[in-house]
């Protein structure tokens, strides 16, 4: 047998490297400088005394003309045994944690991960009074191959010459590099920033044991210098709460703070550097390991929010993951937080986020919004608006949340596992909910049940769960998972195992909307727009096993301007979509434009409601809602860079502290998008561009096929305008009205042929025609 070693190329090794900290500055120097404190924490923990009220110095000197920067300490510095020791092998835990030491350190490459992306790098160290150096490059070893090699070796005998270039005093090391050409070099302010903000760092610049000084030296040889602090944020405590997390058999005892700021912080919309709010996540030993508002992260109504949550037990349990065979990423190795698939954070955000729920609703009712309100008649065309929106987001990523997920099924508590339906029909391309039934008294507390699929066509996510004692109810818990067909025909069983015991279930697509009633039957959906003298038709889902083939279903409505095709209906073989669910089309219409009434369908004790209204007919106009992810536009005056945003619950925010909206708004939108056409407009572009946004990000790789996987921003750019070319129109037939204004026009009028004679469509034609416009509206 002939072996043969891998062959790794230098493309891919390089991306290994980059991985980490990319082209991020703030990255680059983080893992540098927490290098620099853990070494202060281990001479720290081996005795020596840190001198009272005199912080450790780590020093970050930034050389403009040869891009280079350096990042000092005066810790304990290496020799050359300790330098091979730490940096020959790649991704080898530090094992201080196992000595005792509280630090950072766990995925063992930060260092390297830095100095082999730049274009040189280099560590100069003194320890008791002898230099080591070791460099970091890419060299040939065969052909055009290149490898990344460390030169340790001892250095020069150690002078005050040798100690004055290195800014050593006693022990100590410095690490050089030089910046590659395309990542920028800041200006010295906007380094400042960068280092105090960034959320790795937050621990280390509010300690008073550590002071970070900034030197930069410009190209003209002068020099800027600062010291940097993070102050701690003050605001109004609103909650301080110890619990438990629990899973996986494991407990980790948890401190919840949550404040609220005087006035906004940025959030997640700012990103994972420069972010100043959320909730900064921290481990036993006080490392910070994300810095998140969970589900709330870019919700502005969580603008104010700050505080620490303190996990005892989740460093120890980050380097078990990491240690184990094959190992386990808690952590991104990008250095952004928490895997938000890792079942750490969602059991974490389970935790946190009921606390955080009540906050951001009190916080509604705290902005401050332009008075006014819709008319009757704008609220219901930006209704029928939405409605396009919301039947998008079903067909693309599925149904929103609707409450009951069992569609009618009693819950019981199995021996182990058990599907609340062991036969399941689901629509192509529509995510429908998927309920498992877990006996918590035979599946241990944090017992990961995995849920795996035998065909590509049908998907199911997540594709795993830790059980949770805690989120039981009288022995059971329930867990929805997600099931998406990729097409009309395709079958699969799904099968969720634990250790414990398994359950199976078999999944067909069908082309067909099918929807499984709570009580028997179920109007879907429960609302419908009449047009006037046109029938339209109300689809009943039947279950079958509760009325059978051949039951007479009574109709009733509460408004006679309301008629039924037929007073009665016959569930047959023919309505059936599935074994066991049938579907009955009930024509239906309507009188007098504003009429409305409720619709009653009973069997015996069975019995399902709709409501239907009288609407005026518009031409395209969008068929009845299925889905209610996206809630009607608000105004709000936001302190943040951006036109619109999207609350957790799906509500369109339209920012009036942009200038553009204040411009086509005014001071009073709502007589704005109520009177001018151009405003109308406006409206409707925002609110289209957020929620397709939001629509196609979440059907991207699932419904909407990644055709350029590498490039996800262009791929979905593209995704978002096709949309809005297939759906644009019927979203503003729905909302966007021809206003047309009285004036007073004897000598311009338009001819007679046109049909507007003595009014005016014309629009302003500039921007200070806008803000002359918005200027003359009441306020």
């Amino acid at each position: 047998m002939t072996r043969f070693e891998l062959e790794v190329s230098e493309r891919f090794l390089r991306r290994t490297f980059e991985k980490g900290v990319g082209r991020s500055l703030s990255k680059i120097l983080a893992e540098l400088i927490t290098n620099s404190d853990d070494s202060y924490k281990r001479l720290g923990a081996t005795g020596s005394s840190e001198t009272p009220g005199k912080p450790r110095v780590i020093r970050i000197v930034a050389e403009r003309a040869k891009r280079r920067f350096s990042v000092v300490d005066q810790a304990q510095g290496l020799t050359v045994v300790e330098m091979k020791e730490r940096f020959v092998e790649y991704g080898k835990e530090s094992g201080d944690a196992k000595r005792g030491y509280q630090t950072r350190s766990l995925f063992g490459k930060g260092l390297r991960d830095v100095l082999f992306t730049q274009k040189f790098g280099v560590v100069k160290s003194i320890k008791e009074g002898k230099s080591a150096i070791a460099e970091f490059g890419w060299r040939a070893r065969k052909g055009t191959e290149r490898r990344p090699t460390i030169d340790i070796d001892p250095g020069p005998k150690v002078t005050s010459e040798f100690r004055k270039g290195l800014g050593i005093l006693g022990n100590g090391t410095r690490v050089e590099f030089q910046l590659r050409e395309d990542v920028p070099f800041p200006r010295h302010e906007a380094l400042c920033d960068r280092i105090r903000n960034f959320y790795m760092l937050r621990v280390i610049n509010m300690s008073p044991s550590r002071e970070i000084r900034i030197e930069t030296h410009d190209k003209r040889g002068e020099v800027e210098e600062t010291t940097i602090h993070f102050v701690p944020l003050r605001g109004e405590v609103l909650v301080e709460q110890e619990a438990t997390l629990k899973f996986e058999g494991l407990e980790f005892p948890t401190k919840v703070t949550i404040q609220r700021a005087p006035g906004d912080l940025t959030q997640g919309e700012a990103g994972v550097e420069d972010r100043v709010g959320g909730l900064l996540i921290l481990d036993e030993d006080g490392n910070a390991l994300d810095l998140t508002l969970f589900k709330y992260d870019r919700d502005t109504l969580a603008a104010r929010i700050f505080g620490e949550v303190v996990v005892g037990g989740a460093g120890k349990y980050i380097r078990g993951k990491l240690n184990q065979d094959p190992p386990e990423e808690v952590l991104t190795e990008i250095r952004e937080g928490l895997d938000r698939k890792h079942v750490f954070y969602k059991q974490l955000a389970a935790l946190v986020e009921p606390y955080l729920g009540p906050i951001v609703d009190e916080e509604e009712k705290l902005r401050r919004k332009p008075a006014g309100s819709f008319s009757e008649r704008t609220e219901e065309r930006l209704s029928d608006a939405m409605d396009v929106l919301n039947k998008l987001y079903e067909e693309l990523v599925g149904k929103a949340d609707r409450g009951d997920e069992f569609r009618g099924r009693k819950p019981f508590i199995p021996a182990v596992l058990a599907c609340i339906r062991n036969e399941l029909a689901i629509t192509e391309g529509v995510m429908t909910p998927f309920a498992l039934l877990v006996n918590t008294s035979a599946i241990p507390d944090g017992t990961v049940v995995k849920l795996n699929t035998s065909s590509a066509d049908i998907t199911v996510s997540p594709s795993d769960f830790a059980v949770s004692h805690e989120d039981a109810k009288d022995g059971l818990l329930t867990k929805v998972s997600h099931l998406i067909a990729d097409h009309a025909g395709a079958a699969a069983t799904i099968t969720a195992e634990a250790p414990q015991g398994k359950a199976v279930a078999s999944i067909r697509a069908i082309p067909e909307t099918i929807f499984y009633p709570v009580n028997g039957m179920d109007f879907d959906p429960s609302s419908l727009n009449l047009h006037e003298g046109k029938q339209r038709q109300l689809e009943l889902y039947v279950d079958c096993e509760k009325i059978p083939i051949g039951s007479a279903i009574t109709l009733s409505v509460d408004n006679p301007s309301i008629v039924f095709g037929k007073p009665d209906v016959e569930t047959r073989e023919v309505h059936k979509i599935t074994d066991e669910i049938a579907c009955i089309r009930i024509g239906i219409s309507g009188s007098g434009i504003g009429n409305q009434g409720k619709v009653e369908a009973t069997h015996g004790p069975f019995s399902a409601k709709a409501f239907v209204r009288v609407v005026e007919k518009k031409k395209g106009a969008p068929p009845p809602p299925r889905g209610m992810r996206f809630k009607r536009p608000v105004f709000e005056d936001i302190p943040r860079k951006l036109q619109t945003t999207m609350r957790s619950d799906g509500t369109v925010v339209i920012n009036m502290a942009d200038e553009l909206n204040k411009r086509y708004f005014g001071t009073d939108p709502h007589h704005a998008v109520e009177s001018e056409l151009q405003c109308q407009v406006r409206l409707a572009e925002l609110v289209l561009d957020e929620c397709l946004n939001e629509i196609v990000t979440k059907a991207w790789g699932r419904t909407l096929r990644q055709r350029f996987p590498d490039d996800p921003a262009t791929d979905i750019r593209m995704y978002v305008a096709q949309k809005k070319f297939e759906i644009g129109p019927l979203f503003h037939d729905a909302f966007v009205t021809l206003y047309v204004r009285s004036t007073k026009t004897d000598a311009a009028a338009p001819s007679q042929e046109s049909g507007t004679a003595g009014v005016s469509t014309a629009l302003p034609e500039s921007p200070k025609d806008l803000r002359d416009s918005a200027a003359k509206r009441p306020s």
